[in-house]
């Protein structure tokens, strides 16, 4: 079987990056094609770097977080490492198999909290919302865990029988 592992540039020097490079391993070594894709920033850098010159405002970290453009390889399954990779599927959504991994909406759920709210801008808070809508255009839904599960069902009304959870493990 062939996979496309959609990841966000440099992954691997985050914890959701482990988590992705443990799945390609692990997907590998069960027999299957792996591919990473990195999502692009379909704004020339002398814009990105203008902007954020001039109006002080980071581009490029906007939309590697909440990524809006890719060019999706033939594959069966298309698997998002994180949840806010889902603003991909905004705009196309490619032909095979979709599973997105969603580590937490915790964001969301302190978004109307002033002492806890993660976001700095409106777009920030647009995006993310976006990102979680798309959720619905999935196949299937991992999460980390219970509790990640169980407020994506809450939330977002999202189908029990669409969302499992996997622990995340030690390797």
């Amino acid at each position: 079987m062939k996979i496309a592992l959609i990841v966000k540039p440099g992954h691997a020097d985050s914890g959701v990056g482990r988590y992705a490079h443990e799945l390609e391993m692990a997907l590998q070594s069960a027999g299957h094609q792996v591919i990473l894709v990195h999502p692009t920033v379909p704004i020339p850098n002398w814009v990105l770097k203008l902007v954020k010159q001039y109006l002080g405002y980071d581009l490029l970290a906007f939309f590697l977080t909440y990524p809006i453009w890719i060019s999706y390889p033939l594959a069966d399954i298309y698997h998002f490492t994180g949840q806010n990779l889902a603003t991909l599927l905004m705009f196309r959504r490619p032909k095979g198999k979709i599973v997105i991994t969603v580590h937490d909406i915790i964001p969301w759920l302190v978004r109307n909290d002033r002492q806890l709210c993660l976001y700095r801008n409106i777009a920030d808070r647009l995006f993310d919302r976006l990102a979680n809508k798309q959720l619905l255009r999935s196949d299937f839904i991992l999460t980390d865990s219970e509790y990640s599960k169980t407020s994506l069902i809450v939330e977002f009304k999202y189908h029990d029988d669409r969302v499992q959870t996997v622990s995340l493990g030690v390797d």
